[in-house]
């Protein structure tokens, strides 16, 4: 007889190996949308350095890079016109106003921030027949990267691979 003997109790897993899914912003591709001055923030996971890295966007024409310690982006606050998005440990949550300038967020606020932010939304890891394009604002983003005014202004395959 090959292979092994299983017991009929259940194994259960470790809950603190998480997997990263593709349809979840953290830890992989996602957009969030500065509506009030049409900056595009986006994350992708760069398979070469094992990292997610950031980057935003006003037209498309220049890429700003994040600051490195920046591992996922919360969301879009209109009511303060401020990009959240929280440091690689999951530790801290910063805010900015112009995608260039940020700040750490006092713990209290960072706590109610979720419920008040446009949150990031997620581009899921799909082949490209089966990946419906993430619309926001006036970007695209599919497959191949994002478009801008039906122009491609960055591809996942030069930015992040």
């Amino acid at each position: 007889m090959n292979g092994c003997y299983l017991d009929a109790e259940e194994d259960t897993c470790n809950a603190a190996l998480q997997t990263v899914l593709t349809d979840q912003p953290v830890g992989w591709r996602h957009v969030a949308l500065d509506t009030a001055l049409g900056i595009l923030y986006f994350c992708d996971l760069n398979p070469k350095r094992k990292e997610v890295l950031c980057y935003s966007s006003g037209d498309g024409a220049s890429w700003t890079a994040l600051p490195s310690y920046i591992g996922h982006l919360v969301g879009y606050d209109a009511a303060t016109a401020m990009m959240y998005a929280m440091d690689k440990k999951n530790r801290a949550m910063v805010s900015s106003a112009d995608g260039v300038n940020w700040a750490i967020v006092d713990d209290a606020l960072a706590a109610t921030i979720p419920s008040v932010v446009t949150a990031a939304v997620a581009v899921p890891g799909k082949g490209s027949a089966a990946l419906t394009p993430v619309i926001i604002g006036s970007w695209t983003a599919d497959f191949n990267g994002l478009m801008y005014g039906g122009a491609y202004k960055a591809k996942w395959s030069s930015c992040c691979s």
